[in-house]
């Protein structure tokens, strides 16, 4: 099944290239003037994807909670650099996919 995977504006470019170096869909904020949109814009976009959104902002998690946004990634990994949260990203990419098929709407990057 393809995925695709919507980045906030606080998750690196990079990692929106690496989904896609993987054969992933991936977008970024920054490619669809979401950079200073409202979190309910890009939540919209990506429910109507049908995307998984990878956010830092704890914003998304209530819209996904109250709102019936898309799922979510919510990366809790602190200042780290690029390198680490990409590493991380898919060290757990297999489990946190699990999670979501069987029904979470958050799952937590730690």
């Amino acid at each position: 099944m393809s995925r695709h995977f919507v980045c906030d504006v606080h998750i690196p470019p990079r990692l929106t290239n690496v989904l896609r170096a993987e054969g992933f869909e991936a977008t970024h904020a920054f490619e669809i003037d979401c950079a200073t949109a409202d979190d309910r814009v890009l939540s919209d976009f990506a429910k109507e994807k049908g995307a998984i959104v990878i956010s830092k902002d704890r914003d998304f998690v209530a819209l996904a909670a109250l709102h019936g946004g898309p799922p979510i990634i919510h990366v809790r990994l602190g200042n780290c650099g690029n390198d680490r949260l990409i590493a991380r990203f898919f060290a757990s990419l297999s489990e946190v996919l699990d999670k979501i098929d069987s029904g979470w709407k958050v799952v937590e990057l730690r």
